[in-house]
């Protein structure tokens, strides 16, 4: 994995040291090994980007454990208690809110909140239907807003998505010099990002208080 990608792990510990902690790799092909989509999306590795296929490594996760999932190329800026101060008891779902529909994804996916088997998250497992085809954020997004209700929180692009540090800023995921762009066919990716293995992007999974059953 990428250096500046390990310090933001251990940088993320820092702001929450009351969290558990677990990184993917690798071996959460292990444990999904009898998912039929997952076995199917590795067989197409050459055809379907690794960003894909950790799309729905990221539900899988969150369905089973519950949490906050963050892709590895987040660069941490405050502690996770600053988005949870705000989420309520209503709510089963965070995300956040791209400035704009760049991609057409307005929902980005680099960071979601949810209890276990939360309702959201189910929504989003619910939208693959070809094991040769691998959804995507947007996609999911689409579903998010589709099926939008007062259990889901989102936060402005402000917290996740900017390109600067504002007072509300808990993450920058869009800064060019550190993301991985691991959705991009390796051959179109910018020529510093060539060092991306196929198939190990790390995945940081955070959970504390969004257990709810």
């Amino acid at each position: 994995m990428p250096e500046h990608c390990l310090e933001f792990v251990e940088k993320i510990k820092e702001f929450n040291p009351e969290y558990e902690h677990k990184m993917w790799g690798n071996e959460v092909f292990d444990h999904y090994k009898d998912d039929e989509y997952l076995k199917s999306f590795i067989e197409h590795e050459s055809s379907i980007p690794i960003a894909f296929t950790c799309d729905r490594i990221r539900l899988l996760l969150l369905k089973e454990f519950g949490g906050i999932y963050l892709d590895v190329d987040c660069k941490p800026i405050k502690s996770f208690n600053y988005i949870l101060d705000k989420v309520t008891e209503s709510h089963c779902f965070f995300a956040g809110v791209k400035k704009t529909q760049n991609h057409n994804t307005l929902i980005d996916c680099a960071i979601y909140g949810s209890t276990p088997n939360s309702r959201v998250v189910n929504d989003c497992l619910d939208t693959y239907a070809e094991v040769t085809f691998a959804n995507g954020g947007r996609v999911f997004s689409d579903v998010i807003i589709e099926k939008m209700g007062p259990d889901v929180a989102l936060f402005n692009y402000e917290y996740f998505y900017n390109w600067e540090i504002t007072e509300n800023t808990v993450l920058l995921h869009d800064i060019v010099d550190t993301r991985l762009f691991s959705w991009i066919p390796i051959n179109q990716r910018p020529k510093w990002r060539f060092y991306i293995p196929a198939l190990t992007r790390g995945i940081v999974h955070h959970h504390n208080q969004m257990k709810k059953p």
